[in-house]
């Protein structure tokens, strides 16, 4: 869970506003336990570092209603796909902790149930109920979100560079070994995620606007003259030394941290290793390389509701009183090191400033597509981009727009 990309493949991380019905921690009257008595348990499947969040609001709940709530522990890189095609012996959990990006799959598949949400929904940040939200209607309850920054050395760099120009030109001025630092997955493929931004404000966005301002999901939005810009760009990037494939996420947090760059193009999980560095550093918006701002991906964790749960309502309850509550949210968001979801919850973490940087720059982001196929088009994006890069390509252009065309026919 600590790389942007990584985030969204394995949903370990892809625009809304709420009068609340949660109710507060302190002040919500306590239902009696034999209200509801039931002697089925609803199952929750979980990763080891949010479990204890859960367990705490499992033992409530459950002292609460009689109801029991047993939290099972899954590796989270397996959880959804185990969800999604189990073992014929195994029972389906009631709830399951996943990130946005399955959000389509499973809906098409006819696995999670949708929430009613409206009541609430104005507790938690806009783009992170985007993310749980599908095809008119909400998935999920979500806890936590990660997103791109440019973190800059501000020894080294005193000014927070507006522009990918400026940004170059201060990298230059700082005689660094390399001006800004862009990580990829790894040393053969470039990062879609981390690149984005730049395609964006390019006017290259994922998918197309429709007449009335929302996202035409059935529209790309990359081709065209502003796609062709943004090939040509990747190609300049990479003829000048500055976008290279051997620079993989490691290699980009090794080097800021050594004091070799004034830039990193990075999220949460990274900042850790940069308070180690001892660094002077500021968060800072993503410089923009065209016309536009630099928008980047919001990827979202939260909480998703079974169709096949046996308890439909009990489960519906402890998702949205007690997952949903601002100090669970609050322990949840702690223990994935990201901002909280709950906007309550984001204010009790404002003893962390990096948190509150980051989070104030995710909220301008959209989330990452979750629509189902998105993993094939992650690929094929990417491999356009490596080509590119990669220098393996005499015409940036057509390579690029051979991979739109592609996709393009894919959904429709």
């Amino acid at each position: 869970m600590r790389g942007f990309c990584v985030f969204v493949l394995v949903a370990v991380l892809g625009l809304l506003g709420l009068t609340s019905c949660v109710p507060d921690s302190e002040t919500a009257p306590a239902a009696s336990p034999s209200s509801t008595p039931t002697d089925a348990a609803i199952v929750v499947w979980t990763d080891a570092e949010h479990s204890p969040a859960i367990q705490d609001a499992a033992d409530r709940f459950t002292q609460d209603t009689g109801t029991e709530v047993r939290v099972q522990i899954k590796q989270p890189d397996g959880l959804v796909d185990e969800f999604a095609t189990p073992a014929p012996d195994q029972a389906p959990p009631d709830i399951l902790l996943t990130g946005h990006g399955r959000i389509g799959e499973l809906v098409r598949d006819g696995l999670i149930a949708p929430l009613p949400l409206a009541g609430v929904a104005d507790d938690f940040l806009a783009v992170t109920v985007a993310g749980f939200s599908y095809d008119g209607d909400y998935y999920g309850v979500p806890f936590a979100f990660e997103n791109l920054a440019l973190v800059r050395n501000t020894d080294l760099a005193p000014v927070a560079p507006r522009t990918w120009d400026e940004a170059l030109a201060a990298g230059r001025a700082a005689d660094t070994t390399l001006p800004i630092l862009v990580g990829g997955q790894d040393s053969a493929k470039a990062t879609v995620c981390g690149l984005y931004p730049f395609q964006s404000s390019l006017g290259a966005p994922v998918y197309a606007t429709a007449p009335d301002g929302s996202l035409d999901l059935r529209r790309l939005g990359m081709g065209g003259e502003p796609g062709n810009e943004f090939a040509h760009w990747l190609d300049a990037q990479s003829a000048a030394g500055i976008l290279r494939l051997s620079i993989t996420s490691e290699v980009a947090i090794n080097e800021f941290a050594a004091g070799n760059s004034p830039f990193l193009v990075t999220g949460p999980w990274h900042m850790e290793r940069i308070r180690e560095a001892g660094l002077a550093y500021s968060i800072d918006p993503i410089p923009q390389a065209g016309p536009h701002p630099a928008t980047g991906f919001v990827n979202v964790q939260g909480f998703v509701l079974s169709a096949s749960t046996a308890q439909p309502e009990q489960a519906r309850r402890f998702l949205l009183e007690y997952l949903a509550d601002p100090e669970v949210q609050d322990a949840l968001a702690k223990a994935s090191q990201r901002p909280a979801a709950h906007s309550l919850a984001m204010k009790q973490s404002a003893a962390d400033p990096d948190l509150i940087a980051f989070a104030a720059l995710g909220q301008q982001g959209v989330p990452t597509p979750n629509q189902p196929g998105m993993p094939a088009m992650w690929t094929d994006w990417a491999n356009a981009e490596n080509e590119i890069i990669d220098r393996r390509t005499a015409d940036p252009a057509g390579t690029w727009q051979a991979m739109v065309t592609a996709l393009q026919g894919r959904i429709g």
